[in-house]
């Protein structure tokens, strides 16, 4: 009998452990509330478009020029995204986007060095608006997803909450661009600043 109710005891604790999971990849178990664990500075480490990486990307075009052999145009784009979750509802972020376009020609003719170049562009942009937790509507329960406004934009954006512990923020959202007809899916990926 005595085995019987530790085992009724342990299903429902373990049971109960689970239940208070909300992200698919949540910690089994954590001390602090959900609240806490979001509101810090995220730095993103993984950023990827319909599965492919944006964080470093690299592209290698060439063309042939007469005259000057090929032209060998390598294009490094770097970004950093980081978003900032305070615990009195207040939201901003950074996106920090670096390119570095490379061009050179094989050859050496007259007029080549004109296909020779170097070109830095730096884009940064920061949002600041409020922050949410939502979810408890149709097959999502409450504080699995978080809902960010951005005042400047008068944009909302609901992200699922993928992973939350106190070391790593998983978010991704899926959603249909304006005149297209297929949908498009971000995930980031974060570590605290």
């Amino acid at each position: 009998m005595k085995f019987f109710k530790f085992l009724l005891i342990s299903i429902v604790i373990s049971s109960s452990l689970v239940a208070c999971r909300k992200g698919p990849e949540d910690p089994l178990l954590s001390f602090t509330t959900r609240k806490n664990r979001i509101s810090q500075t995220w730095l993103a480490y993984s950023y990827r478009i319909n599965g492919v990486e944006k964080i470093e990307e690299s592209t290698t075009e060439t063309n042939s020029i007469p005259g000057c052999g090929n032209q060998n145009i390598n294009t490094l784009i770097k970004r950093s995204v980081i978003m900032d979750f305070s615990k009195g509802g207040t939201y901003s972020d950074n996106y920090n986007t670096i390119t570095n376009i490379i061009s050179s020609t094989t050859g050496s003719g007259e007029g080549c060095d004109v296909f020779n170049f170097n070109n830095t562009d730096t884009d940064l942009s920061a949002n600041v608006g409020i922050w949410n937790f939502s979810g408890g509507v149709g097959n999502t329960s409450s504080r699995e997803q978080v809902f960010i406004y951005q005042e400047e934009t008068k944009m909302g954006y609901l992200w699922d909450i993928v992973r939350l512990a106190n070391d790593e923020l998983k978010l991704k959202r899926k959603y249909i661009k304006a005149g297209e007809s297929i949908f498009t899916t971000e995930e980031i990926f974060f570590y605290p600043k």
